[in-house]
């Protein structure tokens, strides 16, 4: 056992002291000790056995057999001897003892190295875990950060349906920042050609040079590439690029490595996103994917402005001639209206006397032109007076009055614009007269009950009114002379405080069974 190293040597009794040892060897190895052995033979030979040489060093050490253990550092001949370890023993003992001794010296080292190599395998091994654990969290909040740029998307498409110019710049904004891009562009197209509308990090050079040009599905470009192609175009280098065309654009905007993903909608390219980086890097799998997400969701949002802007266009020319109706199609109630209800209203039917004769005439532009005026101005003034045109057919008209709002004087109303619809139209007829066409007015109003409700198929829906008072509306139109407003017995009932009106022989009209009781709107009271 090795005593602490301030513990200065005492020689026991009958042992020589250090001192005298260290001397011995100070000329240097020699043959007949185990250190001369050791040093002489420099053998990967571990361990020697043998009787003592050196007479006077072993006579005085009283050593009879000993072992010889260099350290392992020391064991070949590339290596500096620096010591050795001697277990020497006072009595003969066999090469077999000495053996095993020198045997369990060896495992005590075999295990020691063994040790040493698992602490440092296990220190291996807790770095790797640290570096894998490092890199999965890494991964995790990319992950993380993907998931927050698409629902990022996803609210700016909910907040602002309608203003794809916000959608698009801010998917643009986080694809360039999500990806370590240095730009980028989204183009969509208008007309027969594509042009970028929102981009990132552009100067004002390269921007001038991107906004002016107009790309097609050709090779030339990453957006006319990939719109050609229909699928992801990543381009390494464009500047060794043989079909890269717009040197003028890579300079401008310094990139090296593109990457271009289509806006596919039904299979046809309506856009496209484009990154660009400064450097030759490609871009990852991951980062591909994510630009791929948002180029969907680009399209669902371009899409969902198209089908808004035709509503919206719908409900113009709508609320033109329908305006309560436009008004329930954004509301939970008109929803229950749309559906079907039974309500009181006034009926008006109109048609121009002498329309068929001018069609047969005249060019159908000419039908066209005069159809248009006269459809602008009986309608504008039906709305005028709270009426609903439910439909036009040609030169005849159908409104009606006190659904889907309350009038409190419905049938006084649908008088009101009568009257107003026959002034106007004199006034047009004059002019036709001029261009020798032959047209006047007549109308028919009735009151009555009448089930109203959205009418029509997908994609071409009306609202409108079913009943009888719809059906003797519409006859009593058919019998109106020229400049003519023919009244139901009801609907004169309910006015003659109001107006003027003659009684007229009884009707005999299409599609009723009994004759019919009118009167003549002659005009209104004071």
């Amino acid at each position: 056992m090795l005593a602490p190293p301030d513990t200065p040597l005492r020689p026991e009794p009958g042992r020589l002291p250090i001192a005298a040892v260290l001397p011995l060897f100070s000329a240097g190895p020699f043959a007949g000790s185990g250190l001369g052995i050791v040093v002489s033979t420099r053998r990967d030979q571990q361990s020697r056995c043998a009787p003592p040489r050196s007479g006077r060093l072993h006579a005085n050490m009283s050593t009879r057999t000993k072992a010889e253990v260099p350290p392992a550092c020391t064991a070949t001949r590339d290596v500096l001897l620096l010591g050795y370890v001697e277990c020497p023993r006072q009595q003969v003992d066999s090469c077999g003892a000495a053996r095993d001794e020198c045997k369990r010296v060896d495992r005590i080292r075999a295990d020691r190295a063994l040790r040493r190599l698992r602490l440092r395998e296990n220190g291996h091994e807790v770095d790797g875990a640290r570096d894998q654990i490092a890199r999965l969290r890494r991964a995790q909040q990319r992950a993380e950060e993907r998931a927050a740029a698409v629902r990022d998307v996803i609210q700016t498409i909910a907040r602002t349906t309608f203003d794809l110019d916000a959608v698009l710049q801010t998917v643009i904004d986080r694809a360039v920042e999500l990806c370590g891009a240095d730009n980028g562009n989204i183009a969509r197209r208008e007309g027969d050609a594509y042009r970028v509308v929102a981009f990132t990090s552009f100067t004002p050079d390269f921007e001038q040079l991107v906004r002016e040009r107009s790309y097609l599905p050709e090779r030339g470009s990453v957006i006319g590439r990939t719109l050609l192609e229909r699928r992801v175009i990543q381009i390494l280098d464009v500047a060794a690029d043989p079909e890269y065309a717009l040197d003028d654009i890579r300079r401008a905007g310094g990139y090296r490595t593109l990457l271009g993903v289509p806006m596919l909608r039904e299979g046809e390219p309506i856009g496209s996103i484009v990154l660009g980086r400064t450097k030759v890097r490609p871009f990852d799998d991951a980062e591909i994917r994510l630009i791929e997400t948002f180029a969907d969701y680009v399209v669902i949002a371009m899409e969902n402005v198209r089908l808004f802007q035709i509503v919206e266009q719908q409900r113009t020319e709508l609320a033109r001639f329908a305006p309560q109706v436009a008004d329930l199609l954004s509301s939970e109630e008109g929803q229950e209206l749309l559906a079907g209800h039974r309500r009181e209203i006034t009926a008006l039917f109109c048609d121009l006397r002498g329309f068929t004769a001018f069609a047969e005439a005249a060019e159908p532009e000419d039908v066209l032109s005069v159809l248009r005026q006269y459809q602008t101005a009986v309608g504008d003034l039906v709305t005028a007076n709270g009426g609903i045109v439910e439909h036009f057919a040609g030169d005849g008209l159908m409104a009606f009055f006190n659904d889907p709002v309350d009038i409190r004087d419905h049938e006084l109303a649908a008088i009101h614009a009568a009257v107003a619809m026959i002034d106007r139209v004199d006034a047009l007829a004059a002019d036709w007269a001029k261009r020798g066409y032959d047209l006047g007015l007549g109308i028919g109003i009735a009151t009555g009950y009448a089930t109203l409700g959205r009418i029509g198929f997908e994609g071409r829906y009306d609202y409108g009114a079913v009943g009888n008072v719809v059906i003797l509306a519409a006859r009593l139109g058919d019998a109106a002379g020229r400049g003519e407003v023919l009244l139901s017995q009801r609907t004169h009932a309910a006015v003659d405080v109001a107006v003027q009106g003659e009684q007229v022989p009884e009707l005999r009209l299409k599609g009723l069974s009994r004759p019919v009781v009118a009167f003549r709107l002659v005009a209104l009271r004071d």
